[in-house]
């Protein structure tokens, strides 16, 4: 059961997808962890189309796995943010070519740790939701996209669990979303009741504001892994993994914006 009613269940999509991201177009591409896959999929039922494996642009044997994704506003250039399950470059930023899925890294995010996702604001900044060193704590920060290095915006949070972090997102005024895994309630398993906080962050310190929070019943996801809205402001999320029984693409209604759809 819900607290809230902002999500609605879009369709099942294929396991370990972990990253979601919309270009100009409105295409939607996913990214697995793991040994890593680069996706698209469709908005309306969740069906996703492997495009390539992620691998190295200059040595195909090399194969990575991400946690997010993200077009650059402008220059259509996509981010990644690698898994710590990645075969290689594990919890660095990466650049991906959506066509070939292709990939270069830029570094390591400074932490010893992943940011569990990546989402650009219209000015350009690129924020990362990073679980600190440690993996006692987790974080907005901002990323260097020539180091890959984080620099947290403050207020780090303590949840109850840091199984993967949760998704994030920013809108197209700014607003920057985050779905917290772990925040109210226990650890995430396929037999364990847990909990999510769904906020948005203050840019300036960090500090969560929360609008919304999930309790699931056992093998279900209590937040969503992933968050991307669309060229339309629709915000979608992925839900999975953490103890869900499958991963899903879920739209989410956001207050004071869009109807999904």
């Amino acid at each position: 059961s819900a607290q809230t009613d902002m999500i609605t269940n879009v369709g099942k999509t294929v396991n370990n997808m972990d990253a979601i991201a919309f270009d100009a177009h409105g295409i939607l591409f996913g990214g697995t962890s793991g040994a890593g896959g680069l996706y698209t999929n469709n908005p309306v039922n969740g069906t996703a189309t492997l495009v390539h494996s992620l691998v190295n642009a200059s040595n195909p044997s090399l194969t990575y796995g991400v946690t997010g994704l993200a077009f650059q506003p402008g220059t259509g250039v996509l981010y990644g943010s690698t898994s710590p399950d990645s075969p290689n470059s594990s919890d660095s930023l990466i650049t991906v070519n959506p066509a070939t899925g292709q990939v270069t890294v830029i570094g390591p995010s400074g932490t010893g740790r992943p940011y569990t996702d990546i989402g650009f604001a219209p000015n350009g900044t690129l924020y990362g939701w990073l679980i600190g060193s440690g993996a006692t704590t987790i974080s907005a920060a901002t990323i260097n996209l020539s180091t890959g290095a984080g620099t947290s915006l403050g207020s780090p949070q303590t949840p109850a669990a840091l199984p993967d972090g949760g998704g994030l997102a920013v809108s197209s005024s700014g607003v920057i979303y985050v779905a917290a895994n772990g925040h109210k309630g226990a650890p995430c398993s396929p037999t364990a009741t847990c909990s999510g906080a769904f906020w948005t962050i203050n840019p300036s310190n960090g500090a969560p504001t929360t609008i919304g929070t999930r309790d699931v019943v056992p093998g279900a996801a209590p937040t969503s892994t992933a968050l991307a809205f669309s060229p339309g402001g629709s915000l979608y999320g992925i839900e999975g993994g953490d103890g869900g029984a499958s991963w899903n693409l879920v739209s989410i209604a956001v207050p004071g914006g869009p109807v999904p759809g």
